[in-house]
């Protein structure tokens, strides 16, 4: 009768154990299968917020290099008027008194830094500075170049000035759809489509006036010049107008290291 019971007692013990066991497995099971869900579900919001970056990164005016440029492969520069980063390969070359230079007046003695150039590991030259006296102004503006951020009484005075001029208002240039690389160099505020140079001519950081006619290309210095000297013995004439100049047919590498390299230009 006795070994009966414990033969129960065993038999109910091994069910219970195994009740126990199995409810334990299916929990544990569960907590796998909540964990898992959990991941994929995480993963699918980053998805789409990753998307939704893109998306929105496309809709801006101004859209982030899609090539990575690791600084590290930038070493300094120091010359005697300037210095800035230069990519592995890179050179600087600065003319001075006169030379680097073809939009100086003849006939006069230039003393100081007239030109500048940037040029890549092929020595292809990639970007130019050059020193601009006495070559005249046409006062012509054919094409006005408009930002989102453009004023509206910029463009007004430019065809105010041309109907004073006797000649049509100016065709307007959209480009507040573009997408551009906008930094400062030497402290003028520029924006860079392809291979142009944008330079603001306002005065003001909420607006962006890009220059017209012969000032488009043109861009005027507080701490880089020269100076123009007269034989008459005249005073001496500060020269700080230059021609900024990037060379055709650049591809995108090229062009976000010479960004970096301008943006990092300071006057010695």
């Amino acid at each position: 009768m006795q070994d009966n019971q414990k033969k129960t007692k065993r038999m109910w013990q091994l069910f219970l154990g195994s009740i126990v066991f199995l409810l334990l497995l299916c929990l544990s099971i569960g907590i796998i299968f909540s964990l898992l869900w959990q991941r994929s579900s995480q993963s699918s919001k980053e998805d789409s917020s990753q998307l939704n970056n893109i998306s929105a990164s496309n809709s801006t005016a101004i859209v982030s290099p899609q090539i990575s440029i690791s600084t590290n492969d930038f070493s300094d520069y120091s010359g005697k008027f300037i210095r800035t980063k230069l990519p592995q390969g890179w050179k600087i070359a600065e003319y001075v008194d006169g030379k680097g230079t073809d939009k100086l007046m003849e006939g006069l003695n230039y003393q100081g830094i007239t030109g500048v150039s940037v040029f890549d590991e092929a020595d292809q030259e990639v970007f130019s500075l050059k020193a601009v006296w006495g070559i005249g102004d046409e006062g012509e503006c054919s094409e006005i170049f408009k930002f989102k951020d453009t004023a509206q009484s910029y463009i007004d005075s430019i065809n105010n000035a041309n109907v004073n001029w006797g000649l049509s208002k100016a065709k307007i240039i959209d480009l507040s759809k573009n997408s551009y690389q906008e930094y400062a160099v030497l402290g003028i505020a520029t924006r860079r489509i392809g291979t142009t140079l944008y330079w603001n001519k306002s005065a003001t950081k909420k607006e962006f006036n890009p220059g017209c006619g012969f000032s488009i290309d043109m861009v005027t210095f507080d701490n880089l010049y020269c100076f123009a000297n007269a034989a008459n013995g005249s005073a001496p004439q500060k020269v700080n107008l230059f021609n900024a100049a990037i060379s055709d047919n650049l591809d995108d590498s090229t062009l976000l290291k010479l960004d970096q390299v301008l943006q990092s230009m300071q006057v010695n």
